[in-house]
């Protein structure tokens, strides 16, 4: 047996009671509503009669008036208008500080003619508590905190009367009119006005409503189940008050009250973690659903629509969605959004050049990247040249050697603004528009024109009111322009249209009124979402709303517990979902009506769930070593192999395998702050060409205190050869530049401390390309060695083997004990290095073999270790930092290991764990 809904049971009930059906018109809370009204009456007509009108109350109320509905952007333009021409020129705020408050009074304006509050009073009364709070104004932001509340009761009337003679506004207007007008309207219409499912109404509402039941000119059916109106539960407050302040019900009973009563039975509430798992359990539940037509899932959070859709179960081919997604979170909001950052940016830095990342953001944007052929390339040229800055004539230059598809108007994009800018940035946005909209299906097409719409509208408004016109120096109009832009799209929604009557219904909390469900799914049933909690936008506060009654946040409680608890009656199963993580903003915590719900009815149903996690034995990457694997080897062994190609396989074989045997080149990237391997090479730069006039030479402290003065012009000079294009006189990069000053007087300190103590340095050799071929016995073809050291010295008859290090290295990582430790431990790689340069460096015909040898590491960040050399000497034992002989055999050994295990067919390489 069909459930008997409230729209079918008021229908049946009107057809009883055998009204001219010819001058009968539904008034209804929402457009939804209409459509299931619609059905039920057409399903109850034997014979051809007239349909009888279906409106709002807002229609309603815009009939009664005369006046229509103006949208929120036309209305903040004029109000700017009328603003502008009673406040004097030097207390006038800019357009788009205007708009920052703006809005907010515009929301007042609309509750105090909503309300039909006096607004005499209410500004008096707003005026004397701003006195109150702020009694002593002792500076000139006080002094105008003060005037503005003072002329905002001008500002209303001023406005009102502009609209007025307009013959448009905004809702609370068009009520305040409509009241006034309700006298004739009753005198002179033959219609019969049933209103439907009611429950909250505004004064202005509630007046109509009222004097259309006392002169006999309409009904009305509420929705009320019957237990809402007794224990004084907060949901049947307002009805309530109707049934005992209306002079209507003192001879009327009321139609009607619902005998029906929520079932434990049927209600499950359940606790997932996060807002991806309660929606993806939706999807299960849907999976499961054998009745999907007559199941509606409602989302107090409109956020989680595209999750919501991305879950749905493929056997759920129709869908019909009642309610508005923000148009910002399109990702053609997001393109548009980085366009105007872009001009912003380069506006304000003189619009000769854009900053990199803004024009990256757009080039590598999914719909540029899509649409535009051959995109990625123009990216990979740009980023080539390492500019921070990025001309138009680099684009243009880059984009036409490509030839990328419509690259007109892709570059038309990146054309500096001058004159008139925002209309031409405007045209700028709505010519791609014009390109994409051929590429581009349902709802995403529908994105574009809501946005060429928005952009047409803007220009219009700009051309009727030019408040963005650069009148000031140092304003920039597109910035004001764009704070604008960004609040009004904002608002503006996408709807979504479908077959309401047809298939799984989504929709927002406030599209329920009115409506019955067999199977409800009502989701983020959490504190702060469902109620909205206490934060009013308003300039009105508490006491004065109170006083005046207007809306507090008790009532909106209160309006939101009877949307929820008459969904509990009216649907015969119900599923609640709440987000059960807790985190430091205080989500997590379940909504006040579900407690409620729990201690009237402790024994529904709970439950907490938690994700499916599948277990994965997740294996390391192998790549098995074909004989074309060997052969590249072969041809590596032949160049020569580098200590940092050895740590490269020991850091991670699959890193070693792309990087050598693919020849796999990590992607360019501009480089905007400098990296430590930029940091690493400037130094090494900068040390070899100070010292360069010493090489072969003692080291005396006269001729190094010569060097300190010209350290900062020589990293300069590193820097401008090393970090191309790139600046290093501001921001991070400064610091940088001064830390690597640092460093290096530093180092040379260090040095003339040294000579000073009385030690003979002699610098041997900078940056020294070395290369040695070792034959190993268990080869069958030599191995070639090549490595650069940066520098070689002699220190009191010591040959030192020198690596400089811009990181920090600690001595630990230098202790060879065991020499086996190189072929199998990254941590020592540092050590296999040097030592590898020792090797070859002893292998040259000019090496003394009667000298001692060292080799060691200098660390930047570790300076005061100094000189780091090898050891040898198991831990807690004496130094033993002299290399010998011995120590070259141990040490060939544990590389012709590591080298075997790299060549060996039967051990793949493997991935790092």
């Amino acid at each position: 047996v069909s459930m008997e809904t409230f729209l079918l049971k008021v229908v049946k009930t009107v057809f009883k009671k055998e009204l001219d059906l010819t001058n009968l018109v539904f008034v209804l809370p929402n457009q939804r509503a209409g459509i299931y009204l619609r059905k039920h009456y057409k399903n109850q007509i034997l014979e051809t009669k007239f349909f009888p009108e279906i409106l709002t109350f807002d229609n309603l109320a815009e009939q009664l008036s005369g006046i229509y509905k103006s949208s929120a952007i036309e209305l903040l333009f004029d109000f700017y208008k009328i603003y502008t021409k009673e406040t004097p020129d030097n207390k006038t705020d800019a357009f788009e500080v205007f708009s920052n408050w703006a809005i907010t009074v515009l929301n007042d304006f609309n509750e105090i003619d909503s309300y039909l509050v006096d607004p005499k009073a209410i500004f008096s009364s707003l005026k004397e508590i701003n006195k109150l709070h702020n009694w002593n104004p002792n500076t000139e932001l006080t002094k105008d905190y003060l005037i503005f509340f003072k002329n905002l009761e001008k500002y209303y009337h001023k406005f009102y009367k502009y609209l007025i003679a307009e013959k448009k506004g905004y809702q609370g207007l068009i009520f305040r009119e409509a009241v006034k007008s309700l006298h004739s309207f009753i005198e002179n219409t033959r219609h019969h006005f049933v209103f439907v499912g009611f429950n909250h109404l505004k004064t202005s509402e509630s007046q109509i409503l009222q004097e259309l039941l006392v002169a006999g000119k309409a009904s009305v059916y509420w929705n009320v189940p019957k237990n809402l109106l007794e224990n004084k539960h907060p949901a049947g407050q307002f009805i309530r008050h109707y049934l005992s302040d209306w002079s209507y019900y003192k001879n009327n009973k009321i139609d009607w009250i619902s005998t029906k009563s929520i079932d434990p039975d049927n209600i499950e509430i359940i606790g997932a973690p996060k807002n991806v798992g309660m929606i993806k359990y939706v999807g299960e539940l849907i999976d499961a659903s054998k009745d999907t037509d007559k199941t509606a899932i409602v989302l107090t959070d409109q956020n989680v629509l595209p999750i919501s859709l991305n879950s749905l179960p493929k056997k759920i081919d129709t869908v019909n969605i009642t309610m508005g997604f923000p148009l910002v979170y399109f990702p053609f909001s997001n393109l548009v959004k980085h366009i105007f950052e872009m001009h912003i940016h380069a506006i304000s830095h003189g619009n000769t050049s854009y900053y990199y990342k803004t024009v990256l953001r757009i080039l590598t944007h999914p719909i540029i990247q899509t649409y535009f052929n051959r995109v990625d390339r123009l990216v990979t040229d740009l980023t080539a040249k390492n500019n921070v800055t990025i001309h138009y004539a680099d684009i243009k230059t880059s984009g036409e050697s490509i030839i990328i598809n419509d690259f007109e108007v892709l570059l038309k994009l990146f054309k500096p603004i001058k004159d008139n800018s925002i209309q031409v940035l405007l045209h700028k946005i709505n010519s791609l528009i014009a390109i994409l909209k051929n590429k581009q299906q349902g709802f995403e097409k529908e994105v574009l024109y809501k946005h060429f719409k928005l952009n047409q509208k803007l220009l219009q408004l700009n051309d009727k009111y030019p408040y963005f016109e650069n009148k000031v120096k140092d304003v920039v109009p597109v910035k004001a322009f764009f704070q604008l832009y960004k609040r009004i799209i904002a608002l503006e929604n996408l709807n979504f249209i479908g077959e309401p009557l047809q298939g799984l219904q989504i929709m927002g909390f406030l599209e329920t009124q009115a409506l019955d469900f067999k199977h409800l799914i009502i989701t983020s049933m959490n504190e702060g979402t469902i109620p909205k909690g206490k934060k009013p936008k308003s300039f009105i506060p508490f006491d004065i709303r109170k006083h005046y009654k207007l809306l507090t946040y008790r009532e909106e409680d209160a309006i939101m517990s009877y949307h929820f608890f008459r969904l509990l009656e009216a649907s015969e199963k119900v599923t609640l979902l709440f987000n059960n993580q807790t985190d430091t903003f205080g989500s997590g915590e379940k909504s006040q009506f579900l407690t409620q719900l729990l201690w009237k009815h402790p024994e529904i149903r709970q439950k907490i769930i938690n994700p499916k996690v599948k277990s994965q034995n997740l294996e390391l990457q192998q790549i098995n070593k074909t004989p074309a694997v060997i052969k590249r080897l072969k041809e590596i062994a032949t160049k020569g192999f580098s200590p940092s190609s050895l740590a490269t396989y020991l850091y991670n074989p699959i890193t070693f395998y792309q990087q050598k045997i693919l020849k796999i080149k990590e992607l360019d990237s501009i480089e905007e702050t400098v990296t430590d391997t930029t940091m690493g090479t400037v130094i090494h730069d900068t040390l070899e060409e100070l010292y360069k006039p010493f090489v072969g030479k003692l080291l005396h402290e006269k001729s190094l205190q010569k060097l300190i003065p010209a350290i900062p012009e020589q990293v300069k000079r590193a820097f401008k050869k090393t970090y191309k294009n790139g600046q290093f006189n501001q921001g991070k990069n400064r610091l940088i530049y001064e830390v690597i000053v640092n460093f290096v007087k530093r180092f040379i300190s260090d040095e003339i401390n040294t000579v000073k103590s009385g030690k003979i340095i002699r610098i041997l050799s900078l940056e020294a390309s070395l290369s040695h071929e070792v034959d190993f016995p268990k080869f069958n073809f030599p191995i070639q060695f090549v490595g650069k050291v940066d520098r070689i010295d002699e220190v009191n008859g010591v040959v030192r083997i020198i690596d400089y290090k811009s990181g920090k290295v600690e001595s630990g990582q230098l202790r060879l004990d065991d020499f086996l430790k190189i072929s199998t431990d990254y941590k020592y790689s540092k050590g296999l290095q040097v030592m590898l340069y020792a090797y070859l460096y002893s292998q040259q015909k000019s090496f003394d073999k009667e000298k001692k040898l060292q080799a060691g590491i200098i660390s930047f960040k570790n300076l005061k270790s100094g000189f780091m050399p090898v050891n040898f000497a198991p831990p807690r034992s004496k130094l033993d930092i002299c290399i010998t002989t011995t120590h070259f055999e141990e040490f060939l050994k544990a590389l012709e290991n590591l080298l075997l295990e790299i060549f060996d067919t039967d051990i793949p390489f493997i991935e790092s764990e």
